[in-house]
């Protein structure tokens, strides 16, 4: 060990900190764990990892051993699976952890299992504003999602399974379902979080799009769920790195039931909450009709679908969901068929400077049509004022039954607003179908109950 350099610090009789630190010119650590010449640690087939078992304490450095440091590289092959329990694993600066998928579809990809785990960046004074590179899942866009024999953990394509509290912190993208090295063919990765956190990450989800050729694109949903998962960024001091919590390409039917998206900093509004392209979401409260709703606060824009022109499948459900203090709380962009049903949304005065001039919005519906707005409560912050805020803004929708129903309005600047046309044009030989506000009730403190304009 004359080439590797061990930290220690002693707790209770036990080591509980340990950095692994590689000199470039090593020649690894003789275990069952190697180690090349830049820190990569290669999992072993089907192993756990816990305090009282882990590579550290395996070759003998104490007891017990609560945190694991890799300085580069984790890699988890295909046929393979590790499972990270009841401890902390520090990645270098932007160290990775890779989970491979065979490039062939013949053996089944690895996966990592987290369950009452942190991973996330080490950080010393050296490095105090460092992020980890995340979680790489390949995928292969030859094979289909299926589980394999029957056994939900066995796939063609890597997979993230996130349970009992674990944690994904501090990184450049936490996970993404995809191999950023070619993301066009090993698309696919699968990412399961059930009561987990994504803290402090630039980005916390990254799906790109997914065409298995062998079916119809968007023929089934896409292998992946988020259950009573927290998306959270509140480091001030690095608040200008944040983007968003999750971006999805052409996917379809990830569903997000009784998550929280939050960012905190007082009146300042930054990043998306989920930004969706050519996909299919359902954002609602608990998927067994329990009352927890979502909750999206402090964003630019919480929720935000778009049809782009190559798109080919669009749907846009929410349900049982808050929105408190974004700039805009749902930006549809040409979603056919959308569906908004008893949600709320507490609006905050439009900050300053105005993005691109717009005032704030709860629910912003640009093109589309087919679409259903109703029950939803819609008012301002507590304590702002009612200045340049609005409930709904239609623009340019089409000429189906679009239904802005039974939702209550109440200290807002205006209430509904339609711009340009949002209906068939009779003259043309069109019906008269097309945009109705029908029995939406609005206190006397709305500046404007509803205009139409354009």
């Amino acid at each position: 060990f004359a080439m590797c350099t061990f930290f220690g610090r002693e707790d209770n009789n036990a080591i509980s900190y340990l950095i692994w630190e590689y000199n470039k010119t090593s020649l690894g650590i003789h275990s069952s764990h190697t180690a090349d010449p830049f820190g990569t640690i290669y999992a072993p087939a089907h192993e756990t990892w816990t305090p009282t078992n882990n590579p550290m304490v395996n070759e003998g450095y104490g007891d017990t051993v609560n945190t694991v440091r890799i300085k580069d590289k984790l890699v988890i092959g295909k046929g393979q699976s590790l499972t990270i329990k009841d401890m902390t694993v520090e990645m270098g600066k932007d160290a990775q952890i890779i989970v491979e998928s065979d490039n062939t579809g013949t053996l089944p990809a690895g996966r990592l299992m987290l369950d009452n785990a942190t991973i996330k960046a080490y950080r010393d004074c050296a490095n105090e504003e460092s992020y980890w590179g995340g979680i790489v899942l390949q995928g292969n866009n030859a094979k289909s999602q299926e589980n394999i024999g029957g056994s939900f953990y066995n796939r063609y394509q890597a997979m993230l399974f996130m349970s009992n509290n674990s944690k994904l912190a501090q990184a450049n993208v936490a996970v993404r379902g995809y191999d950023p090295a070619n993301p066009s063919t090993r698309a696919g990765g699968i990412i399961y979080a059930y009561n987990s956190s994504f803290e402090n990450n630039k980005v916390a989800v990254d799906i790109a799009a997914y065409y298995n050729p062998t079916t119809i694109p968007f023929a089934s949903g896409y292998a992946a769920k988020f259950d009573k998962c927290i998306f959270s960024y509140n480091d001030n001091d690095l608040k200008s790195d944040f983007e968003g919590f999750v971006k999805m390409d052409a996917v379809k039917d990830i569903p997000f039931y009784s998550c929280h998206f939050t960012t905190d900093f007082g009146s300042i509004m930054l990043g998306y909450g989920i930004k969706a392209y050519d996909a299919s979401l359902l954002v609602r409260g608990a998927a067994w009709g329990a009352t927890a709703p979502c909750y999206f606060k402090g964003l630019m824009e919480a929720v935000s679908a778009n049809k782009t022109a190559f798109g080919t499948s669009n749907t846009l459900y929410i349900n049982n969901t808050n929105f408190a203090q974004n700039y805009s709380g749902v930006y549809s962009r040409a979603i056919n068929n959308s569906y908004m049903h008893n949600n709320s949304f507490q609006i905050p005065s439009r900050p300053f400077p105005a993005f691109g001039g717009r005032n704030s919005t709860g629910v912003n519906m640009e093109t589309g049509s087919g679409y259903t707005l109703t029950s939803n409560i819609f008012g301002n912050v507590p304590a702002s004022s009612s200045a340049h805020n609005n409930a709904v803004l239609v623009w340019n929708s089409g000429s189906a039954d679009n239904f802005v129903k039974d939702n209550t309005v109440s200290n807002l600047s205006q209430g509904m607003i339609s711009n340009y046309v949002n209906r068939n044009n009779p003259l043309s030989g069109g019906g008269t179908t097309g945009l109705q506000f029908l029995c939406n009730a609005q206190s006397s403190n709305v500046g404007t109950c509803i205009a139409a304009l354009g």
